[in-house]
């Protein structure tokens, strides 16, 4: 298993535990680009597309980033918000911010 394909693994478990509720598609996707987030170490989609498995060409991916931020029924705050709360405030107990999450072994 490549490494992309275990911290989709791990990313994927913990996205769906927080957000039970969107469509397997949307979950699926949303981790794809935090993979490519994580791996790229960057913002922009070039690199985070880099990472996305697909037999598209680059500009594919991108446009698949694009399309699922601009999807109506993505609401990226909310998707966001409940990780970036727990991570600040496991941080805040330890004076730091944790996504150990990501990166820890079973």
């Amino acid at each position: 298993m490549s490494i992309s394909e275990e911290l989709y693994t791990r990313v994927f478990t913990k996205l769906r535990a927080v957000h039970p509720e969107p469509h397997l598609k949307r979950i699926a996707n949303w981790v794809w680009v935090i993979v490519g987030l994580i791996l790229s170490q960057s913002v922009h989609l070039s690199q985070i597309a880099q990472h996305i498995p697909s037999e598209a060409q680059a500009a594919g991916r991108i446009a698949q980033v694009r399309r699922w931020l601009k999807n109506k029924f993505i609401n990226v705050p909310a998707f966001y918000r409940p990780l970036i709360t727990e991570a600040l405030q496991a941080g805040g107990q330890r004076g730091l911010c944790d996504l150990g999450w990501v990166y820890r072994q079973s």
